[in-house]
């Protein structure tokens, strides 16, 4: 959704909180009015982890003197689970600052930095290091690749147990925040954080424990070498078997790329500030105009800044 609202400062400055798809950005004086320039890469995705949520820095040029406008550099992008402490994905942005607002506002210039935080990590990190160990015992004085899995089969399959519940736990979040990059990752869009060190380990271990129950109930006996080749080359091409046979993507990528799929959400606001009084930005910030996006936006929601607010 677009929201342009204004704030007037104490000090007689107007500061405005901004989240746009695409707009236009213009501001005027007695005099003139000045077109800033379009913003249409600060597209934001609500409950997203990685949406680009810049703060602006531009210079509006009258004549004889020009008026500067200052704002704040950095700015954040959150989501979490339950408490941003317990389990969250951050995006921070260190946005350059160039004196001209057309190259800022018509160029993309920054530093990104992602984290993610989930204070269960270490409890399926452990999980999949248990099948690691287990399988290295097997084979340390063996020269040929054994069938070592008899002797993990019913490890593996405990040790899954404990991992669904452990996602059950904690709603999913971990599921969650993988299938979101992933999905973003596939789409390219934005700067997206991808660890797939653990949950490829994890799936191998679910992988083991659904080849186990499949042999007992049909009654037969499965090599280990093939079980986890087969896993492995599926997991090295799941982005290209997604696109050729996934069921829904064009769906789920529309979710993706409007932030329809997302929980809890913080974010520090895009604000863009004048400290000089005489620059009407409630009759200027009446020009910016939301461009509709066919498919990705309801075309009735639409909202210009209050005049004078």
């Amino acid at each position: 959704m677009f929201t342009a609202v204004l704030h007037r400062e104490p000090d007689g400055g107007i500061s405005l909180d901004l989240a746009v798809l695409y707009c236009e950005i213009v501001a005027s004086n007695s005099n003139k009015q000045v077109l800033l320039g379009t913003a249409s890469h600060t597209v934001t995705g609500s409950n997203y982890a990685s949406t680009v949520v810049p703060s602006f820095l531009a210079s509006l040029v009258t004549e004889p003197n020009p008026m500067l406008f200052n704002s704040m550099h950095t700015t954040h992008q959150c989501i979490y689970c339950d408490s941003p402490t317990v389990q969250a994905g951050f995006d921070y942005y260190y946005w350059a600052s160039p004196p001209d607002p057309i190259t800022f506002i018509s160029t993309i210039d920054y530093t990104n930095v992602s984290v993610r935080k989930d204070v269960w990590g270490w409890v399926r990190c452990s999980l999949g290091l248990g099948i690691g160990f287990n399988i290295a015992i097997n084979t340390l004085h063996v020269l040929w690749t054994p069938d070592v899995y008899p002797s993990i089969q019913r490890r593996a399959l405990f040790r899954a147990l404990l991992l669904v519940l452990e996602c059950a736990w904690n709603d999913w979040w971990y599921l969650y925040v993988y299938a979101l990059g992933q999905g973003a990752y596939r789409i390219q869009y934005a700067d997206t954080l991808v660890l797939a060190e653990l949950p490829r380990a994890n799936g191998i271990m679910l992988y083991l424990a659904v080849s186990y129950a499949a042999a007992r109930l049909f009654q037969l006996r499965v090599k280990l070498f093939l079980v986890v080749a087969m896993y492995f080359l599926c997991f090295s091409f799941r982005e290209w078997i997604v696109t050729e046979y996934g069921v829904c993507t064009a769906r789920a990528e529309l979710g993706v790329s409007v932030g329809t799929v997302g929980r809890h959400e913080t974010e520090t606001p895009v604000m863009l500030r004048t400290k000089a009084p005489d620059i009407d930005l409630g009759r200027g910030m009446g020009f910016i105009r939301r461009r509709k996006k066919e498919g990705l936006v309801d075309p009735g929601v639409e909202r210009q800044s209050d005049r004078g607010r």
